[in-house]
């Protein structure tokens, strides 16, 4: 599809029309190509608003549905409806499925804290944890740590090729997702993880096919990283020469020498999952 002009209709003061209620309209008229070209392609152009979004600053007020009239052979007179009436999700979801090709819909996001548990090297101090002699323990006591899991299930034409190249990959930038009521935070870069889920069997529905796209979002505070504390039974000494430690365990400075200060022991730095952009994804709900 190709639009060759569209502009918003005005009474003269403002684009915007009161209907009752709290409710507003603001209507477009767009010329298209070809009398081939469907409502769907309009949708389809990225020239309208996103369902969902909101009108100017006034966040409350979002855009709920289009309707959309063929009054010329190459003309639509497109009618958004924006409102700030609060509704369920099943009041939204028939309302989109009266109004929107499956695709364009709005996901759906949760979210579940997990917990976990790793053998911490040092306290929440950042000393190390180990015996009256020096010696890092064998074992350390289990610590408990919780994350956030988020799981995005949205509808989509067919599965795009990101969904598998973004698996393992983490944020390369900040991310925000947005649920209806709110309650998450912005992501900071490389603190969330990509993971695939399941692909089931297309859908039919009218004469729409599409597909649900299942994936999550799994974060973690220390970007992924491993961070093991430098330590073995060996160092090299000041005449760069390998020795042993004499208590058969010991901390190193991060250059394979002996540590300075055990009491400050040195943190390796590795890192398994790359970083991928992602934008694009399907992280707001409308």
């Amino acid at each position: 599809m190709a639009i060759t002009a569209q502009r918003l209709l005005s009474d003269g003061r403002s684009e915007i029309t009161e209907v009752g209620g709290g409710d507003r309209e603001r209507t477009w008229i767009i010329r298209v190509n070809s009398v081939a070209d469907t409502e769907d392609g309009l949708y389809e152009s990225g020239a309208l608003p996103l369902v969902g979004s909101s009108l100017g600053a006034n966040f409350q007020m979002t855009l709920r549905s289009y309707s959309i009239e063929r009054i010329g052979k190459f003309t639509f007179k497109v009618v958004g409806n924006y409102s700030s009436r609060q509704e369920s999700r099943s009041e939204r979801d028939e309302r989109q499925k009266v109004i929107l090709p499956p695709w364009f819909r709005s996901p759906a996001i949760t979210c579940q804290v997990t917990e976990f548990g790793d053998e911490p090297l040092k306290d929440n101090t950042g000393q190390a944890i180990r015996n009256s002699f020096g010696t890092p323990f064998t074992s350390t006591h289990p610590r408990r740590r919780w994350a956030p899991i988020i799981r995005i299930k949205a509808p989509v034409r067919s599965i795009p090729s990101w969904y598998y190249a973004l698996a393992g990959k983490r944020n390369s930038a900040p991310v925000v997702v947005t649920r209806r009521t709110g309650g998450l935070p912005t992501f900071p870069a490389g603190t969330l993880l990509f993971v695939p889920g399941e692909i089931g069997e297309y859908v039919l529905e009218g004469t729409y096919i599409y597909d649900w796209l299942n994936f999550e979002l799994h974060y973690d505070e220390r970007q992924w990283k491993w961070e093991p504390v430098d330590m073995g039974p060996r160092y090299r000494n000041g005449s760069g020469e390998n020795a042993d430690f004499s208590d058969g365990m010991g901390f190193l400075d991060g250059v394979g020498g002996e540590a300075i200060d055990p009491n400050n022991p040195v943190n390796l730095n590795f890192q398994h999952y790359g970083l991928a952009s992602f934008e694009g994804l399907p992280l707001t709900e409308f």
